[in-house]
């Protein structure tokens, strides 16, 4: 059976600033018979607005960013850089990115690392738009340096969206790859890039050499991980952990995902789990609830033997990124399962927050009616419980 055809052929990234431009880009594309999401023209009134934006991204078959200084201070526009990039890296047929330069402002991050349009120069808009069109269709574009892949820091290729500047060092000083590695920066196989305030490295895919045996591979990895947090451990201390520090757990997660039910491996995969479990809420707390999302799927994993908390911490993040109805069906079951979550191992303030994030689910999904009584009964046992813990200190 042939592969779904993508809905659009390219999601049109940009800052508020450049709309004029976009619009003409816009219409000058779909002159061409090609399908465009652009956000002001597809995303309806009311629609939940990241969903919409995510969905767009994965049903596109290229990202085209344009390029400013104004489009690479926007938030926006960096978010979607990211996910877009998490397509690329992540997904078998994600999408192409295509970075057109508007002015002097540099593509951020791995953008850097791609082929360019350059709508700088003194052409006519046609012109330029020739090139933006052949390059959406998968056309012509001056080639790669034809370099051999970098098959030393394959590595990298394990963290999607970049690894701890101070980590990667260390780990390339570990592994005696320095020279390897300036090569590989020289030819923009890999990136430095300060990502919020946070140094990440990072890699062009196409140019990272394919790990033949991943196991093995994840294992050296591991052991030269722990070899490194043996001198300094980056989730020792109680600040914030950062964007940065999250992505490292998540893909540590993802590394012992790889391994699969390994009983060599078993006692390094509970350690991580046990990490995860207390740092996952500091990770969602922060804000970064795509992360957090992402290394609650991990924990879901055999690998890991889920709890009935891991289950339920999931359909509360499910719940904050507008799947209620996915968040609702496992908050069902565990209620079903037990006495309003009692019998989940939960202390009695997440006992608190499982009744009311169930109830939130109820009401977002248009069961609120049917199980009203049930909430109203339920909200009832959680004040008392509430006012329990006030009265022992416990309230918080």
């Amino acid at each position: 059976m042939p592969p779904e055809r993508p809905a659009y052929d390219t999601f049109l990234s940009y800052s508020r600033k450049d709309s004029a431009l976009a619009g003409e880009i816009h219409r000058a594309l779909e002159e061409e018979k090609l399908r465009v999401f652009r956000d002001t023209v597809d995303i309806g009134g009311g629609a939940p607005f990241v969903n919409d934006l995510e969905h767009a991204l994965e049903s596109s078959r290229t990202v085209v960013f344009l390029v400013s200084r104004s489009s690479v201070e926007s938030r926006w526009v960096d978010e979607e850089r990211r996910f877009a990039l998490y397509l690329a890296n992540s997904k078998p047929n994600g999408p192409t990115l295509i970075p057109v330069l508007l002015d002097n402002a540099w593509p951020p991050g791995f953008l850097a690392t791609r082929n360019v349009v350059d709508f700088r120069t003194d052409e006519a808009f046609p012109q330029k738009m020739q090139r933006l069109v052949a390059a959406v269709r998968g056309g012509p574009l001056p080639a790669p340096i034809a370099e051999p892949p970098a098959a030393d820091i394959g590595w990298l290729s394990f963290f999607p969206e970049g690894l701890l500047e101070t980590l990667y060092d260390k780990l390339v000083r570990l592994k005696h790859l320095e020279d390897a590695s300036s090569r590989s920066e020289r030819l923009g196989t890999i990136v430095r890039i300060d990502s919020h305030e946070v140094d990440l490295v990072g890699f062009d895919p196409a140019r990272v050499g394919i790990i033949t045996d991943v196991s093995a591979e994840v294992r050296r990895l591991l052991d030269a991980l722990e070899a490194c947090f043996a001198e300094e451990d980056p989730f020792i201390d109680d600040y914030a952990l950062g964007r940065g520090r999250a992505l490292l757990l998540r893909d540590m997660l993802g590394l012992m995902v790889l391994l699969g039910d390994a009983p060599a491996e078993s006692r390094r995969q509970e350690r991580m789990r046990n990490l995860a479990r207390v740092l996952l809420p500091r990770v969602a707390e922060e804000g970064e609830i795509r992360i957090a999302f992402e290394m609650s799927t991990h924990l879901l994993s055999q690998v890991f033997s889920p709890s009935v908390s891991d289950y339920l911490l999931h359909a509360n993040l499910l719940l904050r990124l507008d799947q209620p109805r996915q968040a609702f069906d496992l908050f069902e079951l565990y209620r079903a399962q037990s006495d309003l979550f009692g019998e989940a191992g939960l202390g009695d303030k997440d006992r608190i927050r499982c009744v009311l994030d169930w109830a939130r689910a109820a009401k977002a999904t248009g069961q609120g009616r049917r199980l009203h009584h049930s909430i109203v009964e339920a909200c009832g046992k959680m004040i008392d419980l509430a006012e329990r813990l006030l009265a022992t200190g416990d309230g918080g």
